[in-house]
């Protein structure tokens, strides 16, 4: 079974294909708060408002990850991967369907249309919760003897590269044939809808799917776990703690500085030069640099290991965070799309190795629980981060007064993370129970 490529890679396939749409969902979502909603939903509030429900509308999906990890993660563990899989998409469809469809302020009124915006956006959280952890535990169950897991997971990881680069291309080609009128009124809901028409094709491959074979396994000898979330959180608490730096390093801190609305509202709010077709296009050039250094990192975690290489990106992006926020304070198109591309570069350097990193360390019996809980607690610390702190650190014109904070943040955040998984167990030479 693991030994056959072509199972081997229409799992890689159908897994990787739900993390391409789960993170193009999410950078649409991402850009459009960022620049179209505040003239649409958000109407008659001041610029301090607007900004902050921007971050709100964008982070409350990382609030609602864990939820999805906990539903996913149990049924998953108990039932299977692949049907919980194809329920995934499902969830995050009926979010993206939603905001594709929702009327203006104009039409419902401005508490309406942001109340239904936070529940839609809450609903694809749910959604994008359970799809990672499922994904990367489907994956890792067809490899457990392959000495190539970290590569070919690593498309997994990748696909949030392929997710947000064909996102952002296609807000920058909307913005580009559409004047602005235009793209305010109905041309911004385009990538949306999409989005929802690639979503329905992907359901339809993990349906063709078959179920993980050490699931399977399991199964057979009557040995599913009952409460896999109790149990992993009872065997692996530590672990997930351990873990939780990590996390928050991988999912978190890129939607701070490379694909989230804060870079671009502060530059937007600085500067009315660079139109938002060119700053939607400078986060392509940092997802398509993102994509080889993905691969990598993966490489490199099939040969000097998942810890080695976590720890180099970590230290290298402390080590450039700064810079970084200099370059972006020049207001400078081409240090912007230069600092993009670099930072992005640097943390995916750590996220190639994330699937086979998180999903060897737990055994099959609460594979898709544990690693689930660990991936998405460090989503739920951006969330709180999004909702709750950000926004207190917004001026009155809209602007975000602290940056500087927020890159200091960032470079505790990565200090942290080569510390904590320098603790971790290595699992480059282990094979998959």
């Amino acid at each position: 079974m693991g030994d056959d490529k072509g199972i081997i890679g229409k799992v890689i396939l159908a897994s990787s294909l739900g993390t391409v749409i789960d993170y193009y969902d999410l950078f649409i979502v991402s850009t459009a708060a960022s620049l179209v909603w505040p003239s649409i939903f958000f109407t008659g509030l001041s610029a301090a408002l607007k900004a902050s429900l921007t971050l709100i509308t964008f982070g409350i999906t990382y609030i609602t990850r864990p939820v999805g990890a906990f539903i996913f993660g149990h049924f998953g563990d108990k039932i299977g991967r692949r049907d919980m899989l194809v329920w995934t998409l499902g969830l995050t469809a009926l979010g993206v369907g939603g905001i594709a469809v929702l009327p203006e302020s104009k039409v419902i009124g401005t508490s309406l249309a942001v109340s239904m915006l936070v529940l839609f956006r809450m609903i694809q959280g749910i959604g994008l919760g359970g799809e990672w952890a499922g994904a990367s535990s489907f994956s890792i169950e067809f490899l457990s003897h392959s000495r190539h897991r970290a590569f070919l997971t690593g498309w997994i990881q990748n696909g949030v590269n392929i997710g947000v680069l064909l996102a952002s291309l296609a807000f920058t080609t909307v913005a580009s044939i559409f004047n602005k009128t235009e793209l305010l009124n109905f041309a911004w809901r385009i990538p949306f809808a999409i989005g929802l028409a690639i979503l329905v094709l992907a359901i339809v491959i993990r349906l063709k799917i078959m179920e993980s074979p050490l699931f399977q396994e399991l199964k057979q000898r009557n040995q599913v776990e009952k409460q896999p979330i109790l149990t992993a959180l009872k065997e692996k608490w530590k672990l997930i703690l351990l873990l939780l730096p990590t996390a928050f390093f991988i999912v978190g801190a890129p939607g701070l500085f490379v694909s989230g609305p804060y870079i671009l509202d502060f530059v937007v709010a600085k500067t009315h030069a660079i139109p938002a077709a060119s700053l939607s296009l400078a986060v392509s050039y940092a997802a398509g640099g993102g994509i080889f250094a993905t691969i990598l990192g993966s490489l490199l975690g099939d040969k000097i290991g998942r810890k080695t290489t976590m720890i180099i990106s970590s230290v290298l992006v402390a080590i450039f965070l700064y810079p970084f926020y200099l370059m972006v304070g020049t207001l400078s198109y081409p240090l912007i799309v230069a600092g993009l591309v670099l930072i992005n570069a640097l943390y995916k350097l750590g996220d190639g190795v994330t699937p086979a990193l998180f999903s060897e360390l737990f055994p099959t019996k609460y594979r898709y629980s544990g690693s689930g809980i660990a991936y998405q607690l460090g989503s739920l610390v951006l969330g709180l981060v999004s909702v709750l702190v950000i926004p207190l650190l917004i001026g009155g014109k809209g602007i975000v007064v602290s940056l500087p904070y927020i890159i200091d943040f960032g470079i505790a955040t990565a200090i942290l993370t080569a510390i904590t998984i320098y603790f971790a167990k290595e699992t480059v030479k282990t094979e998959v129970a």
